[in-house]
């Protein structure tokens, strides 16, 4: 009930500013909206190795001395998984996402005017950024969350 009652509050122009703890030093233009704690962001990353092997045979020569027939042959491996980046705290403004990290001291502001688009998840959602890869933000103690963080990102966005 109270997210709908503060989505409610960002669609039609009646926003209360948040009245928990804001450790970010926002702008005076800025209205702080929602904050959440225990935030897990996670990006998709991509690693790259290279494998390879030999086929053929040795012959000994000597004592510890090969020659080898046959050839070494590898390629490139990509892989892709979804990690870990850091825990933390949001805040949703007027302008923007803030993010500060507690392990790992990853700290940014995301303006809403160089979002792409929001990706909802059940328990999280995906930022894209202009130019960026896709940063999603997954609260640990709100469960099913990412609907509600998906429209109040939007709500805030559009009148931004």
């Amino acid at each position: 009930m109270v997210f709908s009652f503060l989505r409610w509050t960002v669609l039609n122009d009646k926003i209360e500013p948040y009245a928990g703890r804001v450790q970010f030093n926002i702008s005076h233009d800025e209205v702080p909206v929602l904050g959440i704690a225990n935030v897990l962001l996670s990006e998709q990353r991509t690693t790259h190795s290279y494998v390879g092997g030999y086929s053929g045979a040795s012959i000994r020569v000597a004592t510890g001395l090969y020659y080898h027939l046959g050839q070494t042959r590898g390629h490139s491996v990509e892989n892709t998984s979804l990690q870990e980046v850091d825990y933390g705290d949001i805040l949703m403004t007027t302008k923007g996402i803030y993010f500060g990290g507690t392990e790992k001291g990853v700290n940014f502001r995301l303006p809403f005017h160089q979002v792409v688009r929001f990706q909802p998840y059940s328990d999280a959602v995906g930022v894209c950024k202009n130019g960026g890869r896709e940063q999603i933000f997954a609260p640990q103690q709100v469960s099913d969350s990412g609907w509600f963080l998906f429209n109040i990102m939007q709500a805030l966005a559009a009148k931004s």
